[in-house]
Parts: C-alpha cells; sequence; structure tokens
C-alpha cells in the first residue's frame, strides 16, 4: 500500500535534512492491501461471517458468485462483474479543462487505470514499514469498512495483530469498544494504544462501508478523522506515556 511508503519517505527524508522539511504527524490507511500473504488467507473467513458461503453451496449457486461486489458486498451486479471503485463523476470532474487549470495538471484522469498493473509489486508486505514511524511517535490508524471483501477488514486486523514492533503485546491486550457520534449511535469498533508520548496506533472497523468508507459513510469518516487529527480517538486523552509492556498504554 502506498500511504505507509509515502509516510516512511517522508520521515527519512526529514531525519537526513532534506527539503522542504514535511511536519508529518500521522498517517491514515484505508482499507489497505499491506501484506497479501496474510490477507488473502482470511478472504474464506469474511466469506463465511458475511453469510455469502450459502450462495456457494451448490453448483447452481456457484454461477451467479460473480454478482458479488469485491468493493462492497451489499452491492449486487447483472452483467456477471465483481464491481470497481472508479465513479464516472468523479472522472468526468477531474478531466473537466478548468478544474485540471486549477490542479496544475494536464492528463486524463482513470479511477481505475491498467497502466500500473505491471510496474509496481502489490505483493511487497508495507507494514514493516511502520514500526519506524510509531518509534518516531507518529500516529498510526488503520480502518476499514465491514462491507469490503477485497481488502476486508478481517485480513486486515490480522496484518496488524501479526505486526512486529515493541508496542505488539500492549495493542494484542486492548480490548475493542464502540465508537460513538456525538448522537449516541456506534459508527464503528476501535481497538487502540498510546505509544510513547505522542504516538498511536489504532485499527478501526467502520460500519456499513465499504471499500471507500468516506463515500459510504461521510459522518462517519469526518468523525474518525477529525478525532484522529485532534488526537482524542480512544476513551482517554493523551496524558499517559506509553511504553511496550506498560498497562497504561493500552485503552
Amino acid at each position: 500500500h502506498y500511504v505507509p511508503a509515502i509516510g516512511h519517505k517522508i520521515l527519512r527524508e526529514n531525519t537526513i535534512g532534506i527539503e522542504p522539511h514535511i511536519p508529518l504527524r500521522g498517517i491514515a490507511i484505508g482499507n489497505g492491501w499491506m501484506n497479501a500473504a496474510i490477507q488473502v488467507l482470511d478472504y474464506p473467513e469474511m466469506a463465511l461471517q458475511s453469510c455469502t458461503a450459502p450462495h456457494i453451496a451448490t453448483r447452481k449457486e456457484y454461477e451467479y458468485i460473480g454478482l458479488y461486489n469485491v468493493y462492497d458486498m451489499r452491492i449486487t451486479f447483472k452483467d456477471g462483474s465483481t464491481g470497481d471503485i472508479g465513479d464516472p463523476r468523479l472522472e468526468r470532474y477531474l478531466n473537466r479543462r478548468d478544474v485540471q487549470r486549477k490542479l496544475g495538471v494536464h492528463k486524463h484522469f482513470e479511477s481505475c487505470s491498467n497502466v500500473g498493473d505491471f510496474s509496481i509489486d502489490g505483493l511487497t508486505p508495507t507494514e514493516t514499514l511502520l514500526p519506524d514511524l510509531l518509534d518516531a511517535e507518529i500516529r498510526v490508524l488503520l480502518y476499514d469498512g465491514d462491507q469490503d471483501y477485497i481488502c476486508n477488514w478481517i485480513g486486515y486486523e490480522h496484518v496488524a495483530n501479526e505486526m512486529d514492533w515493541p508496542g505488539r503485546d500492549a495493542f494484542l491486550r486492548a480490548p475493542r469498544y464502540e465508537y460513538e457520534g456525538d448522537d449516541g449511535i456506534s459508527v464503528g469498533l476501535l481497538r487502540s494504544i498510546r505509544w510513547k508520548k505522542k504516538g498511536m496506533f489504532g485499527f478501526f472497523q467502520v460500519y456499513r462501508a465499504g471499500h471507500l468508507v468516506p463515500t459510504d459513510q461521510p459522518e462517519a469518516a469526518l468523525l474518525m478523522i477529525n478525532d484522529f487529527i485532534d488526537g482524542i480517538m480512544g476513551p482517554v486523552p493523551f496524558t499517559t506515556t506509553a511504553e511496550s509492556g506498560n498497562n497504561s498504554s493500552e485503552l
């Protein structure tokens, strides 16, 4: 996934004094694809928990498996496709001359281009870049819509659990709790720890959202990102210094 790579590059160049200095404070990675070897193994479990397994119980039903959108299991298709995350309205907007002129770009935009299919390595694990960010007290939030199948929350949380870093034990001990909006309605399930003085590592399962959380649940996404930026994601404020093995790091 590109966010850990970009965050790590910024941290490294800040450290060695390359200008311009970017005051990176945190990264939030939505429905990330960070370790294929771990995440693909949880496809069957996601299918089982989402009640799609009965649809492949017989040969006849198996013929219809292509109808499910892999980016949002609530959506089905009649053309046999598995869906896409492109939005034609967004493409039309970003290809308008006036918009491109204001953005300073002059290239045709495609939501899902095939250009990079053979020029990037999507199988290279990128969660290995996160410990350096956490050590530098940069906040890291992993979030995932619970209706996404292709980058589902089960495999994504599995990656978070298996990540090798000093705070792993504290994170595994941290309880999950319902994250409520101002109206008292839960928008998702959060598990997080504070790390050192300013750092944070968390995993947030967003309810009723597919691959594009801000599109499906804009209010929940705004609440999440505002709280993350303000440093108040969690049941207690930043008042403790947490290190590996210190129970005060748990939330």
